[in-house]
């Protein structure tokens, strides 16, 4: 190739490619995509047969020869070279990581950014789409634990029989599910675009930390909780209203409900243990320095051990205020029992609630962990396919987020996603020539 561009400098293939190596991002795409073997395009990732530089010779025009480097630099990153440390997984196939990097690519430029934020993977989704996710991953737990906890109660404590059991705790869990999964669906709607949805440089201590506890803290602390026990009341007493009112009229009342007490006392417990749960949560919350966190896992792996925290206070919260709270009515032993019940309920069902729609960590694990996952746009280990690239020069980290390689290079790769142009087209399309 050198000898073609020494020799015969005037034609037009030389002349473009002389224009087109003069940038050093084609420099680099020229050395990736020609430094090893071709992948043999069949998606396997092998090796294929050797191509030379020369090959660019056959491209006339400029645009061309960026386009095709361009459309080789994925499937050449993610090729098996021969003698390669770290081949590519067998499910990261350069067609696959192609199609995964083109979402990656036109959710920035839908966004508008070049920063690639864990927490906001799916966010380009409507609203409506990414809560019926939450509404349906918040609500599925309530339903299973409520139904499966309600089949042995029916078995041992009435004489209804197994297949009463089964179609009382079938159809309290679908009941009970969609009451929880609309609130926690409203919730998320509230708290989408603020500053709730963004992860938080702050770890659970039980000393509390370095935090200023003022007034503004204290309001603050109040509020949330206000808002908590509100909203775990109100969804307490839609369920109360559901057992008492619905499940009569479809022959289905295992008359275990108790009195008028007890369904006061339902909506009041629940109540009281969510507010007391997020005011615990605000109270352990401290700030951390930014420095220690300034990577995208490392504040992913903060995050998510702040939400196993909100599980485990949710379950002491629960189950404590349930099991003081039947000690005026019930016996210890039947007073320890409803304590863990309501413990185990209220990790599963409010804390997994809470955290899918109050939490950048509970909305990534929705959105970039199941939804995208599910519908192919992202693969399952999204992580280390993240790491990975950022490996084979395709990303690159840029604090607690990714950015790609190039601009170009993502322009490119949104260009060819089937879902909207990129920037750059709308930005010629907004000014045409002339």
């Amino acid at each position: 190739m050198l000898a073609q561009l020494r020799d015969h400098p005037d034609t037009r293939a030389s002349k473009s490619l002389r224009k087109v190596l003069a940038t050093p991002l084609m420099v680099s795409l020229a050395r990736d995509v020609y430094g090893g073997r071709a992948s043999t395009g069949d998606g396997s990732g092998h090796d294929g047969p050797r191509h030379s530089p020369r090959d660019l010779l056959r491209f006339r025009s400029q645009k061309s020869i960026e386009e095709h480097l361009l459309s080789s630099f994925v499937p050449s990153a993610y090729r098996q070279r021969a003698g390669a440390p770290d081949p590519p997984p067998r499910n990261w196939s350069p067609r696959r990581a192609q199609r995964w990097l083109g979402y990656l690519a036109d959710h920035l430029n839908r966004s508008g950014g070049p920063d690639l934020e864990w927490w906001r993977l799916g966010t380009e989704r409507s609203l409506r789409a990414r809560t019926a996710v939450i509404s349906f991953l918040a609500g599925l737990p309530f339903a299973l634990t409520t139904a499966i906890g309600n089949i042995p109660v029916d078995l041992i404590a009435t004489s209804h029989g197994l297949g009463f059991a089964i179609r009382r705790g079938l159809v309290v869990g679908l009941l009970h599910g969609i009451v929880s999964g609309l609130a926690f669906g409203y919730v998320y709607r509230y708290a989408d675009g603020t500053e709730l949805l963004m992860p938080r440089p702050v770890e659970v201590r039980l000393s509390g930390g370095d935090r200023e506890l003022d007034r503004q803290f204290f309001h603050g602390l109040f509020l949330k909780v206000q808002l908590a026990a509100q909203i775990g009341f109100g969804v307490a007493l839609v369920i109360v209203l559901v057992d008492r009112l619905l499940l009569p009229l479809i022959a289905l009342d295992d008359g275990l409900g108790g009195g008028l007490v007890a369904a006061a006392q339902f909506p009041l417990t629940i109540g009281l243990s969510a507010g007391t749960a997020l005011g615990l949560m605000t109270w352990l919350e401290a700030p951390i320095d930014a420095k220690r966190s300034v990577g995208c896992v490392d504040l992913l792996r903060q995050n998510r051990e702040n939400a196993t925290s909100h599980l485990l206070v949710w379950a002491l919260a629960l189950g404590l205020i349930a099991g003081l709270g039947a000690t005026f009515t019930e016996t210890p032993l039947r007073s320890l029992q409803l304590g863990l019940v309501f413990g185990i309920e209220g990790a599963f069902c409010g804390g997994l609630g809470y955290c899918l729609c109050l939490t950048a960590y509970g909305q990534w694990v929705a959105l970039a962990r199941i939804w995208l996952p599910l519908t192919g746009r992202l693969p399952w280990r999204l992580v280390p396919f993240l790491e990975d690239a950022c490996k084979r020069d395709v990303l690159r980290r840029a604090g607690a987020a990714y950015q790609f390689r190039h601009a170009r290079l993502q322009d490119h790769l949104a260009t060819d996603h089937p879902r909207t142009p990129s920037l750059t087209t709308a930005r010629k399309a907004d000014h045409p020539p002339g």
